[in-house]
């Protein structure tokens, strides 16, 4: 039942916000930096209708990042985290048995592309190339910034290579 195509009005189904703008991101909880925290807060401060959509990480950077946002002026429901049932299938992963890299689960990605409006890049420091390339490949417009090292790098270019399409934005 579900669309082949991004429809916001399908984020219910995977326990989003159902209103407004959809930001997410979804680079693992260290590449998170104060800087980029700060860009972010700025866009959300712009963008009054607009949610940040992470990954569930453990408990302390979650509420590590949600110190942090009010901090900066965000009200705690600007920034949502996966809702557990999108999060290694409700809490039963098979990926990565709860150890390691924090890689999203299928049903996050699928719920991404259906329901995201932009993906935020966690670069310039410590990109996320492959989570911005999965989002990018199913039509998800993103934003990144470039930086020196060649992660960052590597988003900035699949940004590039995108922008004759008008999928991508490089600031």
């Amino acid at each position: 039942s579900l669309p082949a195509a991004r429809d916001a009005s399908i984020r219910g189904q995977f326990g989003l916000p159902t209103d407004g703008i959809l930001l997410c991101s979804f680079g693992e909880a260290h590449k998170l930096d104060a800087s980029m925290l700060r860009v972010w807060a700025r866009i959300l401060a712009r963008t009054p209708a607009a949610t940040l959509w992470l990954p569930r990480y453990n408990a302390l950077a979650e509420e590590n990042l949600r110190t942090h946002a009010r901090q900066l002026g965000l009200a705690e429901d600007r920034l949502v985290f996966s809702p557990p049932a999108l999060r290694c299938l409700g809490g039963k992963c098979t990926r990565h048995s709860g150890k390691g890299s924090l890689v999203l689960s299928d049903s996050e990605y699928l719920a991404a592309a259906l329901a995201a409006d932009i993906y935020l890049d966690t670069g310039p420091s410590v990109g996320s190339p492959l989570a911005l390339a999965s989002l990018m490949w199913a039509a998800v417009p993103a934003v990144t910034l470039a930086g020196e090292r060649a992660v960052a790098r590597t988003s900035a270019s699949f940004l590039l290579a995108a922008a004759d399409d008008g999928m991508g934005w490089l600031v």
